[in-house]
């Protein structure tokens, strides 16, 4: 049996040509095409977006910043919160250095698995027990999840309200919507419904792959006791603050155009790209966010220049910046324990 770490495992796709299959370029053809269709007639000209670059504020961008890194404190809160469901303890620093890291391998490897992997090595290599690292590496995608869903809600009834919501986009977030909540009936029913759970988990898996049911278990065992501690709201709390801060950072980043937007019309371009984005096979929604977020804010009104700058400068900062972060990080969370 191999003993290599879930990120060595990583590395040989790492060195392989890179191969776009059909599952990422149909996607990213059609937002190209989708972007050529309803943003290139509305741009303003190139000149005028340079001129808003030049004329950035520097005290909102700066203040962005500090909001952004107050988000990934919340999600590294997230991830602390998790561990200590397991009565053990990793440093809030460290966890914050995991998500950033792990944000990271996930763009370059394996999307998902990459980061649940890259979290469930971290996590061990800080002390903690395999289970432990299990269930920091699964339940805070799930908080993360269920607040996004509430976001991207919101985000479509003022766009439907305002008469805003393109077909496509109301169709696609019907579909992702229905996967998440269907993803969350199922966890409930495993959560309130241990035994029958336990059953159906035995009988799909079979009996070769039993400890593998069994190991699942003990993590539904661990999130059930949480619950009724309360251990849920503070995981709820630290996901709602990741969003919350990443939405000031936005509100700071259009003050810093000159062009300050309502609190209404930025949930309303927020939530639906960004869900469509964590939704497509697009390592980090990249093109997904950025396309979509910059017609949705044009068609609520936001000058096109503005929606541009304002979105690019948005994702380097939230995106961008944290993801180059990540690369020193990782290496050093990958040689050093604790």
């Amino acid at each position: 049996m191999s003993s290599n770490s879930p990120i060595e495992e990583l590395q040989p796709a790492l060195e392989r040509p890179v191969i776009l299959r059909a599952r990422v370029w149909i996607p990213l053809l059609a937002f190209v095409a989708f972007a050529i269709h309803y943003l290139l007639p509305r741009l303003a000209t190139v000149e005028s977006s340079l001129d808003l670059v030049r004329r950035l504020r520097l005290l909102p961008l700066l203040l962005a910043l500090v909001a952004e890194a107050l988000s990934y404190l919340a999600n590294g809160w997230l991830l602390w919160t998790t561990i200590t469901f397991s009565k053990e303890r990793v440093s809030l620093r460290r966890c914050v250095a995991i998500v950033t890291a792990a944000s990271t391998v996930s763009l370059v490897a394996a999307g998902v698995i990459g980061y649940a992997a890259s979290v469930y090595e971290w996590t061990r290599r800080s002390g903690v027990r395999r289970d432990t690292a299990t269930l920091a590496a699964a339940v805070p995608s799930a908080f993360d999840g269920a607040v996004l869903v509430l976001f991207g809600a919101i985000s479509a009834v003022i766009l439907m309200v305002r008469g805003r919501m393109e077909t496509w986009a109301l169709r696609s977030v019907s579909i992702v919507m229905l996967i998440l909540v269907a993803a969350t009936t199922l966890t409930l029913f495993a959560l309130f419904a241990p035994q029958r759970a336990r059953d159906l988990l035995r009988r799909i898996l079979g009996e070769k792959r039993r400890n593998v049911a069994e190991q699942i278990d003990k993590t539904l065992t661990v999130v059930r006791s949480t619950i009724r501690g309360g251990g849920a709201l503070r995981a709820l709390a630290a996901s709602a603050l990741n969003l919350i801060f990443d939405l000031i950072a936005f509100e700071l980043v259009f003050l810093a155009t000159g062009h300050a937007i309502a609190p209404i019309v930025l949930l309303g371009g927020y939530g639906v790209p960004l869900l469509l984005g964590r939704s497509s096979f697009i390592p980090g929604g990249i093109a997904v966010v950025e396309v979509g977020m910059t017609a949705t804010y044009v068609a609520l009104g936001v000058p096109t220049d503005v929606a541009v700058v304002g979105v690019l400068a948005y994702r380097f900062i939230s995106f961008w910046l944290p993801t180059l972060a990540g690369v020193p990080i990782a290496g050093y969370l990958q040689t050093r324990r604790r």
